[in-house]
């Protein structure tokens, strides 16, 4: 195992840019909403600041989020690209310019991941897992930005792919480092949602 390729993919992922693109455009997404550092929060700060173009900077975000991991994951392998998708909800760099260490929900990232690894699995998920957690939980999609749909959906696609879809042992690992990072860092946003909602 190359170690420095798994820091330095970290450290490429720990790269929040839905921040750098709000600073650009001065709008600090990380005390807007849920404080989320990724292209949802954005879009929402952008549109409620009634700047130009939110849903092209939304694209951008979400584009430059998903290529860091799909590049590391295809180079480098499923567990380097985890580290990418870790980096990107636990960024480093984002707390040194924020004060908070975590950030990104890891949706985009984890996307990246998926469409190198498995992307039949990629689309099984987003056709048959994701909808009805969406359709449940939508009423809060607005205040919370999807977190808790990460929440539950997130483990129980980890188990579906292990138990059908004859990963790699390095794939296994990989995935349970993502879930874990999703699921700590998604019920940490849902904290800090609850608490701006007085509950």
């Amino acid at each position: 195992m190359n170690y420095f390729i798994l820091v330095l993919s970290y450290f490429i992922g720990a790269i929040n840019f839905a921040y750098w693109i709000g600073r650009l455009l001065k709008v600090r997404i990380d005390k807007f909403g849920d404080e989320n550092l990724g292209a949802t929060n954005l879009y929402f700060a952008l549109k409620s600041r009634r700047k130009k173009n939110p849903l092209f900077y939304y694209l951008l975000s979400a584009f430059l989020d998903i290529s860091k991991t799909m590049i590391l994951t295809y180079f480098f392998g499923p567990l380097a690209g985890a580290f990418s998708v870790v980096g990107h909800i636990f960024s480093v760099i984002s707390f040194l310019f924020t004060g908070k260490i975590i950030t990104g929900s890891g949706f985009a990232s984890a996307l990246g991941w998926l469409l190198i690894v498995n992307w039949k699995f990629l689309l099984l998920s987003l056709v048959l897992v994701f909808p009805p957690f969406y359709f449940m939980f939508k009423k809060f999609y607005s205040k919370e930005r999807g977190h808790i749909i990460l929440v539950f959906a997130v483990p129980l696609l980890g188990w579906i792919y292990t138990l059908f879809f004859n990963p790699t042992l390095e794939e296994i690992h990989g995935f349970l480092l993502i879930a874990v990072a999703m699921g700590l860092g998604n019920m940490w946003k849902l904290r800090i949602v609850l608490e701006k909602l007085g509950a």
